[in-house]
């Protein structure tokens, strides 16, 4: 390694895990290069490259995480799956990235950043299911659009199994269960989002990356921001003699909003906080105390 390669390097806090190891060893092996090539190719030792690949959790820099997905051929893929925003996508966020003072964005913010993308995919899936009028988004038209079958059968362990054009869900939760249709729905809006992104395996409910951006955009798709907040606001409007806090505050709108739009609790939460509802109800909650 040269000494302008010693100095460019910087131990970056995106760590390697096994999953990235997998598929830097997997991209390697089908373009039929040895470690030593790649290795060398992208300024680190042979040694290097083979813990990397084994999912040794060894500092690696950014600048040969960028070298490997260049090498590999991943378009992206290795940067995504180190949780890394490439530079050119970081200089396009120019406001944030002078903010940052020119430190290549990672961890947290790559995900904030990705958000962004899986809100698009859910708000542009909800326009098309032509769920407008309606407080439900319509999943049948979205996954006859996509040419996803999907099946629905009970079992003992939840499990998403996906094949050409199919997906397999199995649901451990009796059919006469009010928790029922909500999961059916979620994971139905999984596997479709699985599909749409290409990803041909689900490992549901282990996660990982692939895992991460399917229950992502599955969120967004069961609760776009236009169908949240007019849940949301026509509960409020219905209590307008009351503060939310003297109607149950976040329990009760969380399970009233999860009920209009056919969604499992955790998601409607985890969307309300993102829109700002949970602050409000505790800026309420604090008026009332006073």
């Amino acid at each position: 390694m040269s000494r302008e390669q010693l100095r460019r390097r910087r131990t970056s806090s995106a760590w390697p895990d096994e999953e990235l190891g997998t598929l830097i060893q997997t991209l390697r092996r089908n373009t039929m290069q040895r470690q030593t090539d790649v290795a060398a190719a992208t300024g680190i030792s042979a040694s290097q490259l083979s813990r990397l690949e084994r999912g040794r959790r060894t500092g690696v820099s950014i600048d040969v995480l960028i070298a490997l997905d260049t090498e590999l051929a991943a378009e992206g893929r290795i940067l995504a799956a180190a949780r890394v925003v490439p530079p050119p996508a970081a200089a396009l966020l120019s406001p944030l990235h002078r903010a940052l003072n020119g430190r290549r964005l990672v961890d947290r913010t790559a995900r904030a950043v990705a958000a962004v993308h899986h809100s698009a995919l859910g708000e542009q899936l909800w326009e098309q299911a032509g769920s407008a009028q309606s407080h439900r988004v319509q999943l049948a038209p979205l996954c006859r659009a996509a040419g996803l079958q999907v099946d629905l059968t009970d079992g003992r362990n939840l499990a998403v199994q996906l094949s050409e054009g199919r997906a397999r869900v199995t649901i451990p939760v009796q059919p006469t269960s009010p928790a029922r249709l909500p999961l059916e729905r979620f994971l139905t809006a999984h596997a479709l989002a699985h599909t749409l992104y290409g990803q041909t395996t689900c490992t549901y409910p282990r996660t990982n990356t692939d895992e991460d951006a399917a229950t992502a955009a599955a969120c967004y798709l069961l609760a776009p921001s236009e169908l949240l907040n007019r849940a949301a606001e026509d509960l409020r409007n219905r209590y307008s003699g009351d503060s939310m806090w003297s109607v149950g505050g976040a329990p009760a709108l969380a399970e009233a909003v999860a009920s209009r739009l056919g969604a499992p609790g955790w998601l409607t939460v985890r969307r309300l906080a993102e829109e700002g509802y949970l602050e409000t109800i505790a800026e309420e909650n604090c008026e009332c105390s006073d």
